[in-house]
């Protein structure tokens, strides 16, 4: 009988940790997507920032100074756009850290 309650207690704890390391575990997939997301975001706009540099150069080849300078005005823009999403990628790192979750944004 003492054999069957250790075997029950063991058991539970056993089933405790699988709840608990599911719980984990979709906490980790959440934060992954999070940060996939992130870094996505800052891959587009730094495609679409050198796809103005070459509109831009294209431009100012054919004289088209008008055209040059909106270009690299929103350049400009450009840029901003990937320094916040590159901040919130610092973010996204820092709770990781807190969490205890390790490095996963290097």
């Amino acid at each position: 009988m003492e054999e069957i309650e250790k075997n029950r207690a063991r058991l539970d704890e056993i089933e405790r940790e699988i709840a608990d390391l599911k719980e984990r575990r979709m906490a980790l997939e959440s934060q992954f997507e999070n940060e996939k997301s992130v870094f996505n975001e800052i891959a587009q706009v730094k495609a679409k920032i050198e796809e103005l540099k070459v509109q831009a150069t294209n431009s100012e080849r054919a004289g088209e100074l008008s055209k040059v300078a909106e270009i690299r005005y929103g350049l400009s823009s450009r840029g901003e756009e990937v320094e916040g999403a590159e901040g919130r990628k610092v973010g996204a790192k820092e709770i990781c850290q807190e969490r205890g979750g390790g490095n996963f944004l290097s």
